[in-house]
């Protein structure tokens, strides 16, 4: 009785997902859009910061729900160029 092996792809997925990620780090359009987006998307965090001097949980949840959000924009808004 022979028994099937399958091959697992948990190498390719994480070695694409290092290609993607060099890539777009290798992007300066990228790298800008990126930083704009941690900037504005952050003030949740850090302008409270920048007035009180004191950081809080709630601007952390926040700053976790700015980014989900962003990202589920960016999905719907997609117009098909690579970065």
């Amino acid at each position: 009785m022979a028994f099937k092996v399958r091959k697992n792809s948990w190498g390719q997925i994480l070695e694409s997902f290092g290609h993607r990620i060099k890539n777009g780090f290798k992007s300066p359009k990228f790298v800008g859009w990126a930083f704009l987006f941690l900037l504005i998307g952050g003030m949740g965090v850090w302008l409270p910061w920048a007035i009180t001097k004191e950081l809080s949980s709630q601007s952390l949840f926040t700053y976790s729900i700015a980014i989900l959000g962003g990202l589920l924009i960016d999905s719907f808004l997609k117009d098909g160029n690579n970065l």
